[in-house]
């Protein structure tokens, strides 16, 4: 009777607590979720002023070695020594070179690739990064790549930045480009990142540049790895074109993991255009720590079950 008794009365007090148990849980769980997700905006924030500040000093340090270059195009001699004065002043390019207007190398640095063969004379024709210079007359930054001409290891992931050059009556005639390493840019994304969030900055490709999440490499077309929950791409690109700040939920590929069968490896992100590059930065977190906060409630929850109907 007793037993009988206990139990009865542990079901009546225990109902109630049980549902005020999972309001509690699903109130603390979106709390942590509108949190996360303003950390996830301030991070993005942080990152692509990071980003952008990096950009612009390179892109003004290559603006100023064009007018250099530029004023010393009509003598070969004088382009060669131009071209050494300005080597030296853009340590953050692991290469630089000038075009004519036929989109050939006039000269380099270094002056030959890895394998001694001289670079001048070197076609660079139907590069994009070329062809938009010439087009627009502005500078111009370049989507992801793999080194053609062989300054170095030809796995190692770049991007080029292009300042087009002009003659005296406005006319192109040719460019200064300039490689640098994606992953100069790991401090920037890494250092803005807390733990549990991942931050990746894109080309206008939605190619991967970098990221802090070591499963996306350089090169990585991202449009393939936000999915729906049935694993698939969507029609439409998750991002558009990239040109507007987003919020959005995503799934990534499916791994053959018990959490990404069940669809629990949704993740939270966040994605903020870098609009004078045309690049974007990605700011994600999955929903992993999430549950690691909102699970001790749901078990002290079914503990709770247990008692009243045990």
């Amino acid at each position: 009777i007793r037993s009988y008794v206990f139990n009865r009365m542990m079901l009546v007090a225990g109902v109630p607590t049980v549902v005020l148990g999972l309001l509690y849980a699903r109130a603390r769980f979106q709390d942590d979720l509108a949190t996360a997700q303003a950390t996830s905006l301030e991070v993005a924030v942080d990152a692509l002023r990071g980003v952008e500040d990096e950009l612009d000093g390179r892109s003004a340090a290559l603006a100023r070695a064009a007018k250099q270059i530029q004023a010393a195009m009509e003598d070969p001699e004088g382009l060669d020594a131009a071209m050494d004065d300005v080597a030296l002043g853009l340590p953050d390019f692991y290469a630089v070179a000038v075009t004519n207007a036929s989109d050939r190398v006039l000269a380099a640095r270094p002056s030959v690739n890895l394998d001694g063969l001289e670079l001048a004379g070197a076609s660079l024709e139907g590069r994009d990064y070329l062809q938009e210079a010439r087009s627009t007359g502005v500078s111009v930054f370049g989507g992801f790549l793999l080194g053609r001409l062989g300054f170095r290891d030809p796995t190692a992931p770049g991007v080029v930045l292009a300042e087009p050059l002009f003659d005296a009556r406005g006319g192109y005639v040719g460019a200064l480009v300039g490689g640098l390493d994606t992953r100069s840019f790991h401090g920037d994304l890494a250092g803005a990142a807390p733990v549990g969030y991942h931050v990746t900055l894109m080309d206008s490709d939605r190619r991967v540049l970098d990221s802090s999440d070591p499963s996306l490499a350089p090169g990585t077309p991202l449009d393939q790895e936000l999915r729906r929950s049935d694993g698939q791409v969507p029609t439409t690109p998750i991002l558009g074109d990239g040109t507007r700040p987003l919020t959005f939920t995503y799934y990534p590929p499916p791994d053959g993991s018990l959490r990404s069968d069940l669809a629990l490896d949704l993740v939270h992100a966040t994605y903020r255009p870098v609009a004078w590059a045309g690049w974007g930065i990605l700011v994600s977190l999955p929903t992993g720590p999430l549950y690691a906060t909102f699970l001790p409630s749901v078990t002290w929850t079914l503990g709770l079950i247990g008692l009243a109907f045990g």
